[in-house]
């Protein structure tokens, strides 16, 4: 489903990025590592914006959600809300505790996926 092919582009991600670290030149170069946060839910998708700037974006709760996730996930670190955990089938997602998230009242339950050596 939708989830499983969200956490399968964010494992893909994860992987190009270690990728060209270990390719680029180690003198004078730092690595570079991302973080990944992951949410379900409704948002509102189209095209935001006037005088002369508009963006197709999504913004929505869940959108909100998913940038506080990414926002909390450390270099190399794929976070998902347990919304997505309960819609996707990944067999290496592991709870990660509540997290009180910057604009939420309620923690948001988050699960880890374990990526690397993955298949």
């Amino acid at each position: 489903g939708d989830a499983d092919r969200a956490i399968s582009c964010a494992v893909a991600m994860q992987r190009r990025q270690s990728e060209l670290d270990a390719e680029a030149p180690v003198d004078g170069f730092p690595s570079t590592e991302i973080g990944i946060g992951v949410n379900t839910g409704l948002v509102i998708a189209g095209t935001v914006g006037g005088a002369g700037r508009f963006d197709y974006t999504v913004i929505g709760d869940a959108v909100n959600v998913a940038q506080r996730l990414q926002s909390e996930a450390g270099p190399g670190e794929i976070l998902i809300a347990a919304a997505t955990a309960a819609h996707c089938t990944w067999p290496q997602a592991e709870a990660a505790g509540a997290r009180q998230l910057k604009g939420r009242r309620e923690p948001v339950d988050v699960c880890r996926i374990g990526w690397e050596g993955s298949g």
